[in-house]
């Protein structure tokens, strides 16, 4: 099959062709045959000078004469004689060359001897002489093998080009020593960085969020401090990249130290791609858990309420049936008191399990049913009740209903007819609230605030336990307490 001759294999072509043909050097003189011999004789590709219509050689170097299969003696004899395995097809080509004297190149592959291993590829090419014909020939297989092994580097690199852009992956590279920064165009513009021009480490770390910037270093620096002669080991890092067209966006690379076979200054190469949008699913997927985790601890925690409420209700029960076999006044009262404070616990409980936050209850709301609770109770003596909406925790909640509990039915005692009870809730300006109760009765005695009843030692305890400032005056007539609760 014709062939165009390599650039190298034309370069000695044409040498050789000179040497051969040229009648005279440099001046005109005739070169030396004896000099003329040994160097064609030593020449690295095979020569050989063909004469007559015949095809007999007068002439074949050592290189030519070293091809397999060939049939020694050469000199002297025709080349179908040499070659007995060309067909009519080669020797017309020949042929065709000697007549028409114009030169041919081709490429033929030679089976192995034996038939064991690959075939070797020759390039031969026909040259007219004055009465002949000039033969070159050279084995150009390893050329081919390597020119192959370079296309399908190239065509891999192709592949895999595509699948890193098809993947949203880029490639890059650096040489510490140099501090020479390679990337794609894929990675130049995942950092923001510049189509086009060279790059080096700092640019790319002046890309990388301020946050990041020596992580990123000391990653890279103790990845390059790799044995030089081994392949290093694999490391990743993730980091925030600033881009100028909108918001931070988060980047993995991961690569290694691979070493220079040809000189000291080894390489740190590897890929980077995008993984804001995977961080994003996992922290929604994170929320999501922890979502799901908080619904399914508040209804356990309903749960706890709705029995903490029953079992206290229970309990409460069992003191009335107490109270009923007590002759002595005190004890009823003291049994009474009890009942209501339990009662105000279960209520608190009651709130949290049918509200919409088992952590927090509508104080408002709460208070209003302690009253009309009380109300019942006291047998039908109403409060006037007003309230704001707000909302308290959990563990402030318990203490505080304890504390309107006691003032509550301290103020329904020592009602007056026509006089209701005032009980205010609100939240002032500055966030605090203010738990006001007013009764019409006598009054505080003299000695209330050093007294030991035990409602006024609950309200003492009570309002330490919350931060609370209780303070208490005479409103003529009745008392007034103000229960001043600093919120988070």
């Amino acid at each position: 099959m014709p062939i165009e001759p390599t650039e190298a294999m034309h370069a000695r072509s044409e040498a050789l062709l000179a040497v051969i043909s040229t009648p005279g050097g440099p001046g005109g003189e005739v070169p030396d045959p004896a000099v003329l011999l040994r160097i064609v004789e030593q020449a690295p590709v095979g020569v050989a000078v063909l004469r007559g219509p015949a095809h007999r050689h007068v002439f074949a170097n050592a290189a030519y004469r070293a091809i397999p299969g060939l049939t020694e003696p050469v000199t002297g004899c025709t080349i179908a004689e040499v070659f007995p395995g060309l067909t009519a097809e080669d020797l017309a080509l020949l042929e065709k060359v000697h007549v028409t004297r114009t030169a041919v190149c081709l490429l033929a592959h030679q089976a192995p001897t034996g038939g064991i291993g690959p075939p070797t590829w020759w390039n031969i090419q026909y040259h007219p002489l004055a009465d002949g014909v000039l033969i070159i020939t050279q084995d150009v297989t390893r050329e081919l093998q390597t020119a192959r092994e370079t296309a399908a580097l190239r065509d891999s690199e192709r592949r895999l080009r595509l699948a890193l852009d098809a993947s949203g992956t880029g490639e890059w590279s650096i040489r510490p020593a140099s501090g020479r920064f390679t990337a794609s165009a894929l990675t130049r513009r995942l950092h923001g960085l510049p189509l086009e021009g060279a790059l080096d480490l700092a640019t790319l770390l002046h890309a990388v969020h301020p946050d990041d910037r020596t992580t990123v270093a000391g990653a890279l620096a103790v990845a390059g401090q790799d044995d030089p002669d081994t392949d290093g080991r694999f490391f990743e890092i993730g980091y925030r990249v600033n881009l100028p067209s909108g918001p931070c966006r988060w980047m993995t690379a991961r690569g290694r130290w691979l070493p220079d076979p040809i000189g000291t200054d080894g390489t740190l190469t590897g890929v980077v791609w995008d993984a804001t949008a995977r961080l994003q699913a996992q922290q929604q997927v994170a929320l999501a858990e922890k979502d799901a985790l908080i619904a399914k601890n508040d209804l356990l925690l309903r749960e706890v309420n709705h029995r903490v409420k029953n079992s206290l209700q229970m309990v409460a029960s069992l003191l009335k049936l107490q109270i009923k076999r007590q002759d002595e006044a005190r004890v009823r009262h003291a049994f009474e008191d009890a009942v209501a404070r339990m009662g105000a616990i279960a209520q608190v409980h009651e709130q949290l399990h049918n509200g919409q936050d088992p952590r927090r209850i509508e104080f408002g709301a709460y208070l209003r049913g302690l009253c009309e609770q009380f109300t019942r109770i006291a047998g039908g003596t109403l409060c006037d009740i007003r309230t704001d909406c707000i909302e308290i925790p959990t563990d402030i909640a318990v203490p505080l209903g304890l504390l309107a509990t006691e003032l509550v039915t301290n103020a329904l005692k020592y009602a007056q007819a026509g006089r209701e009870p005032e009980v205010r809730l609100r939240r002032r300006r500055n966030g605090d609230m203010m738990l006001s109760v007013r009764d019409f009765g006598p009054g505080l005695p003299n000695d209330a605030k050093g007294g030991g009843g035990l409602g006024m030692r609950l309200i003492e305890s009570l309002s330490r336990q919350i931060g609370a400032t209780t303070r208490a005056h005479r409103a003529r007539p009745g008392t007034c307490w103000n229960i001043l609760l600093p919120l988070p």
